[in-house]
Protein backbone atom coordinates (compact mmCIF):
# COMPACT_ATOMS: atom_id res chain seq x y z
CA UNK A 1 0.00 0.00 0.00
CA UNK A 2 3.00 2.52 -0.33
CA UNK A 3 1.11 4.14 -2.98
CA UNK A 4 -1.79 5.19 -0.94
CA UNK A 5 -2.41 7.79 1.04
CA UNK A 6 -3.09 8.05 4.19
CA UNK A 7 -5.76 10.49 5.80
CA UNK A 8 -6.68 11.04 9.50
CA UNK A 9 -10.38 12.40 10.62
CA UNK A 10 -10.72 13.91 13.79
CA UNK A 11 -14.80 14.52 14.03
CA UNK A 12 -17.20 16.00 16.56
CA UNK A 13 -18.84 13.07 17.87
CA UNK A 14 -19.49 9.42 17.47
CA UNK A 15 -22.82 10.29 14.06
CA UNK A 16 -20.02 11.53 12.50
CA UNK A 17 -17.48 8.48 13.11
CA UNK A 18 -19.52 6.20 12.15
CA UNK A 19 -20.88 8.48 8.95
CA UNK A 20 -16.89 8.71 8.10
CA UNK A 21 -16.57 5.31 8.94
CA UNK A 22 -19.89 3.64 6.95
CA UNK A 23 -19.61 6.47 3.74
CA UNK A 24 -16.81 7.92 3.29
CA UNK A 25 -13.98 5.65 4.21
CA UNK A 26 -15.38 3.17 1.20
CA UNK A 27 -14.80 5.77 -0.97
CA UNK A 28 -12.11 7.40 -0.30
CA UNK A 29 -10.36 3.92 -0.85
CA UNK A 30 -11.62 4.03 -4.58
CA UNK A 31 -8.87 6.59 -4.48
CA UNK A 32 -6.41 4.79 -2.85
CA UNK A 33 -7.16 6.94 0.27
CA UNK A 34 -6.83 4.81 4.07
CA UNK A 35 -8.64 6.10 6.40
CA UNK A 36 -8.14 6.61 10.13
CA UNK A 37 -10.97 8.57 12.13
CA UNK A 38 -11.81 8.91 16.31
CA UNK A 39 -13.42 11.63 18.13
CA UNK A 40 -12.07 14.67 19.25
CA UNK A 41 -10.32 14.41 22.68
CA UNK A 42 -11.83 16.17 25.81
CA UNK A 43 -9.83 15.07 28.36
CA UNK A 44 -7.96 12.24 30.47
CA UNK A 45 -8.10 11.18 33.56
CA UNK A 46 -6.16 8.14 35.45
CA UNK A 47 -5.14 7.17 32.08
CA UNK A 48 -8.56 6.78 30.46
CA UNK A 49 -9.14 8.77 27.43
CA UNK A 50 -12.36 10.74 27.24
CA UNK A 51 -13.72 11.71 23.33
CA UNK A 52 -16.53 13.29 21.70
CA UNK A 53 -18.52 16.78 22.14
CA UNK A 54 -16.91 20.03 21.70
CA UNK A 55 -14.19 20.98 24.27
CA UNK A 56 -12.40 24.07 24.19
CA UNK A 57 -10.58 25.00 21.41
CA UNK A 58 -7.21 24.73 23.54
CA UNK A 59 -8.43 21.27 23.88
CA UNK A 60 -9.10 20.73 20.01
CA UNK A 61 -6.49 22.36 19.09
CA UNK A 62 -3.59 20.67 21.27
CA UNK A 63 -5.70 17.51 19.52
CA UNK A 64 -4.97 18.30 15.74
CA UNK A 65 -1.52 19.40 17.00
CA UNK A 66 -0.74 15.95 18.82
CA UNK A 67 -1.82 13.61 15.97
CA UNK A 68 -0.07 15.90 13.27
CA UNK A 69 3.37 15.60 15.05
CA UNK A 70 2.65 11.42 15.83
CA UNK A 71 1.57 10.79 12.14
CA UNK A 72 3.41 13.78 10.15
CA UNK A 73 3.24 11.61 7.01
CA UNK A 74 -0.29 11.51 6.88
CA UNK A 75 -2.50 14.31 6.37
CA UNK A 76 -5.61 15.24 8.68
CA UNK A 77 -8.73 16.87 8.37
CA UNK A 78 -11.30 18.04 10.47
CA UNK A 79 -15.43 17.42 11.12
CA UNK A 80 -17.18 19.92 12.95
CA UNK A 81 -19.86 21.69 12.82
CA UNK A 82 -20.27 25.77 13.43
CA UNK A 83 -22.58 26.03 16.13
CA UNK A 84 -20.68 23.21 18.53
CA UNK A 85 -17.61 25.59 18.38
CA UNK A 86 -16.89 27.43 21.44
CA UNK A 87 -16.62 31.32 21.24
CA UNK A 88 -12.71 30.86 21.27
CA UNK A 89 -12.39 29.30 17.90
CA UNK A 90 -10.04 31.39 15.26
CA UNK A 91 -12.35 33.43 12.97
CA UNK A 92 -15.48 32.43 15.24
CA UNK A 93 -16.34 36.18 15.60
CA UNK A 94 -15.98 36.87 12.29
CA UNK A 95 -17.97 34.26 10.94
CA UNK A 96 -20.79 35.46 12.89
CA UNK A 97 -20.74 38.82 10.86
CA UNK A 98 -20.58 36.59 7.64
CA UNK A 99 -23.43 37.56 5.38
CA UNK A 100 -23.70 33.73 3.69
CA UNK A 101 -22.76 30.53 5.27
CA UNK A 102 -20.23 29.80 2.78
CA UNK A 103 -18.35 33.27 3.90
CA UNK A 104 -18.72 32.18 7.43
CA UNK A 105 -16.94 28.35 6.68
CA UNK A 106 -14.27 29.82 5.04
CA UNK A 107 -12.81 32.47 7.09
CA UNK A 108 -13.46 29.31 10.20
CA UNK A 109 -11.06 27.11 7.91
CA UNK A 110 -8.93 29.85 7.23
CA UNK A 111 -8.12 31.00 10.59
CA UNK A 112 -7.47 27.44 11.57
CA UNK A 113 -5.28 26.56 8.57
CA UNK A 114 -3.25 29.48 9.80
CA UNK A 115 -3.56 28.75 13.78
CA UNK A 116 -2.36 25.98 12.95
CA UNK A 117 -0.03 26.40 10.34
CA UNK A 118 0.44 22.50 8.74
CA UNK A 119 0.36 22.17 5.43
CA UNK A 120 -1.32 18.32 5.93
CA UNK A 121 -4.31 20.11 7.41
CA UNK A 122 -7.54 20.04 5.85
CA UNK A 123 -10.19 22.19 7.73
CA UNK A 124 -13.92 21.55 7.31
CA UNK A 125 -16.35 23.05 8.99
CA UNK A 126 -20.16 22.08 8.65
CA UNK A 127 -21.71 25.26 8.94
CA UNK A 128 -25.25 23.18 10.36
CA UNK A 129 -24.94 19.87 12.07
CA UNK A 130 -24.54 16.64 9.92
CA UNK A 131 -28.49 15.81 9.84
CA UNK A 132 -28.25 19.19 7.00
CA UNK A 133 -26.95 16.06 4.85
CA UNK A 134 -29.85 13.97 5.32
CA UNK A 135 -32.23 16.53 3.54
CA UNK A 136 -30.61 16.36 0.58
CA UNK A 137 -33.30 13.30 -0.35
CA UNK A 138 -36.32 13.69 2.35
CA UNK A 139 -37.74 10.93 -0.18
CA UNK A 140 -35.30 8.32 0.96
CA UNK A 141 -34.82 9.78 4.61
CA UNK A 142 -38.36 9.34 4.91
CA UNK A 143 -38.67 5.90 4.02
CA UNK A 144 -35.97 5.25 5.89
CA UNK A 145 -37.76 6.61 9.28
CA UNK A 146 -40.91 4.16 7.90
CA UNK A 147 -38.67 1.13 8.07
CA UNK A 148 -37.99 1.98 11.68
CA UNK A 149 -42.43 2.23 12.11
CA UNK A 150 -42.08 5.96 12.26
CA UNK A 151 -45.28 7.16 10.58
CA UNK A 152 -44.82 9.44 7.12
CA UNK A 153 -43.52 13.03 7.51
CA UNK A 154 -42.75 13.37 3.29
CA UNK A 155 -45.38 16.59 3.90
CA UNK A 156 -43.52 18.36 6.62
CA UNK A 157 -39.67 17.58 5.17
CA UNK A 158 -40.91 19.24 1.83
CA UNK A 159 -42.02 22.24 3.09
CA UNK A 160 -38.67 22.55 5.41
CA UNK A 161 -36.76 21.87 1.96
CA UNK A 162 -38.50 24.34 -0.34
CA UNK A 163 -38.09 27.04 2.33
CA UNK A 164 -34.41 26.80 1.60
CA UNK A 165 -31.92 26.96 -1.30
CA UNK A 166 -29.90 24.44 -0.03
CA UNK A 167 -29.80 21.42 3.04
CA UNK A 168 -27.18 23.22 4.09
CA UNK A 169 -28.58 26.22 5.18
CA UNK A 170 -31.28 24.49 7.22
CA UNK A 171 -31.36 26.33 10.42
CA UNK A 172 -32.94 29.34 12.23
CA UNK A 173 -32.28 28.62 15.58
CA UNK A 174 -31.04 25.82 18.35
CA UNK A 175 -34.72 24.70 18.44
CA UNK A 176 -35.09 24.22 14.73
CA UNK A 177 -31.60 22.89 14.03
CA UNK A 178 -31.82 19.96 11.31
CA UNK A 179 -31.85 17.56 14.03
CA UNK A 180 -34.27 18.96 16.34
CA UNK A 181 -36.31 19.44 13.37
CA UNK A 182 -36.34 15.58 13.07
CA UNK A 183 -36.35 15.09 16.61
CA UNK A 184 -40.20 16.77 16.26
CA UNK A 185 -41.32 14.93 13.27
CA UNK A 186 -39.95 11.57 14.11
CA UNK A 187 -40.32 11.18 18.05
CA UNK A 188 -37.37 8.81 19.06
CA UNK A 189 -35.19 9.77 16.29
CA UNK A 190 -31.58 8.25 16.96
CA UNK A 191 -28.78 10.29 15.17
CA UNK A 192 -25.96 7.29 15.00
CA UNK A 193 -28.80 4.59 14.30
CA UNK A 194 -31.66 6.14 12.00
CA UNK A 195 -29.19 8.90 10.62
CA UNK A 196 -26.11 7.17 9.02
CA UNK A 197 -28.62 4.80 7.80
CA UNK A 198 -30.72 7.65 5.97
CA UNK A 199 -27.05 8.33 4.58
CA UNK A 200 -25.76 5.47 3.63
CA UNK A 201 -29.15 4.91 1.76
CA UNK A 202 -29.12 8.49 0.14
CA UNK A 203 -25.60 7.87 -0.89
CA UNK A 204 -22.95 10.55 -1.07
CA UNK A 205 -23.67 11.07 -4.83
CA UNK A 206 -26.89 12.62 -3.76
CA UNK A 207 -25.45 14.43 -0.75
CA UNK A 208 -22.55 16.02 -3.06
CA UNK A 209 -24.57 17.16 -5.84
CA UNK A 210 -26.98 19.05 -2.96
CA UNK A 211 -24.79 19.68 -0.23
CA UNK A 212 -21.95 22.73 -2.53
CA UNK A 213 -19.74 23.12 0.87
CA UNK A 214 -19.82 19.40 1.38
CA UNK A 215 -18.86 18.54 -2.10
CA UNK A 216 -15.75 21.06 -1.81
CA UNK A 217 -14.09 19.20 1.07
CA UNK A 218 -15.18 16.24 -0.60
CA UNK A 219 -13.46 16.85 -4.11
CA UNK A 220 -10.20 18.10 -1.53
CA UNK A 221 -9.56 15.34 0.05
CA UNK A 222 -9.69 13.11 -3.14
CA UNK A 223 -7.59 15.21 -4.95
CA UNK A 224 -4.33 13.91 -2.12
CA UNK A 225 -4.79 10.20 -4.07
CA UNK A 226 -1.21 9.87 -5.42
CA UNK A 227 -3.37 8.09 -8.25
CA UNK A 228 -4.82 11.34 -9.85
Amino acid sequence: MSDWTRLNFIVEGQTEETFVNRIITPHLATYSISVSVRCVTTGRKKGRVFRGGMPSYHKLRNDIIGWLSEDKQAYLTTFFDFYGLTNDFPGYKQALSKTTIEQSVTCLEESLSKDINNNKLIPYIQIHEFEALLYSDISTLDETMQIYSFKSKYKELNEIIQAYSSPEEINNNPSTAPSKRLLNLYKGYEKITHGCDAAELIGLAVIRKKCHLFNKWMNSLEALSKNI
